[in-house]
């Protein structure tokens, strides 16, 4: 109960700040802004386990009590950096004239729909089979154990930090669909081989080249949902994006788990690897969506 309750908490925070992203980032560089999230959030995942490790020689109760207070001070600084903040506030604070856009509205958009698809896979792959399934292959085909399987894991987050920032920047310049189809790729051939690997140095190359590909999407991905919503409201087109990338990162373990265990590891990540190529093929037939920055939809 108290899981599901934090759950509830945290999509609230997420939506919520990615919307207050998109209000605030600049068209010109809303790729960059979106990298500059997706390194808040990988910094945390890499310092999180560290902290927690060390926190953890008090007592496994230690942890949840200082990731408590990491949550108040994070909450106290929203409070008091946002306090005046017209962007934060309520909607009837804003000017009379300002649109919404809601997630129907957004559907008749195909770059929209493409980023739905894509967010799905990359849930899919990213926060569901490589968090889920990845270890277990560690453990059962490298004969690895706990402390391996996070070095994999830390490969993924190594390649990730390297391509971050430049995606961002590429994604400003080049456009969003060639980082976001580009990227796809690159997880499709990683997520394909991966069952492949023959020694722990193989498997860590194969990650650390699937982050790298990851950090080509995931900016990309949220540059795209900025550039749909625009400066309009647009709440529920975020709250879609997110819900979306949610189910993917719920199913993409539980399918993935239950292939393993009647097929092996090749169609789990066969599998995987097909969904993200039909998210890349999907991109390839919709124009950029730098596009509708000058645009209503």
């Amino acid at each position: 109960m108290l899981r599901g309750l934090g759950g509830i908490g945290s999509t609230m925070f997420t939506v919520a700040a990615t919307a207050l992203l998109i209000k605030v980032s600049p068209p010109s560089a809303r790729g960059r802004v979106a990298s500059l999230n997706s390194a808040g959030f990988l910094l945390g995942g890499l310092l999180g386990p560290v902290f927690g490790g060390l926190v953890a020689s008090f007592g496994l109760r230690a942890p949840f009590v200082f990731y408590f207070f990491t949550l108040v001070v994070a909450a106290s600084v929203v409070a008091i950096a946002l306090r005046n903040s017209t962007f934060a506030g309520s909607t009837s604070a804003l000017p009379t004239h300002t649109e919404s856009v809601g997630f129907v509205q957004a559907l008749r958009v195909s770059q929209y729909r493409a980023l739905l698809t894509s967010v799905f896979t990359f849930g899919w792959a990213s926060f569901g089979v490589r968090v889920s399934v990845i270890p277990i292959f560690v453990k059962v085909a490298l004969d690895g154990d706990a402390a391996v399987a996070a070095w994999v894991l830390a490969a993924y987050a190594a390649g990730n930090a390297i391509l971050i920032f430049p995606s961002g920047r590429w994604n400003d310049t080049i456009g969003r669909k060639p980082m976001i189809i580009v990227g796809l790729t690159v997880l499709t051939i990683t997520y394909a081989v991966f069952p492949a690997s023959s020694s722990l140095w193989l498997a860590l190359l194969i990650m650390f080249v699937a982050g790298a590909g990851s950090a080509l999407v995931n900016p990309g991905q949220q540059a795209t949902l900025a550039d749909v919503v625009g400066l309009r409201n647009g709440g529920s087109v975020v709250a879609g994006y997110s819900m979306t990338s949610d189910l993917g990162g719920v199913l993409g373990p539980l399918v993935a788990g239950a292939i393993v265990d009647f097929a092996g590891f090749g169609w789990a990540f066969g599998v995987t690897a097909a969904i993200l190529a039909t998210a890349a093929i999907i991109w390839s037939f919709v124009p950029d969506s730098r596009r509708l920055q000058k645009q209503h939809l």
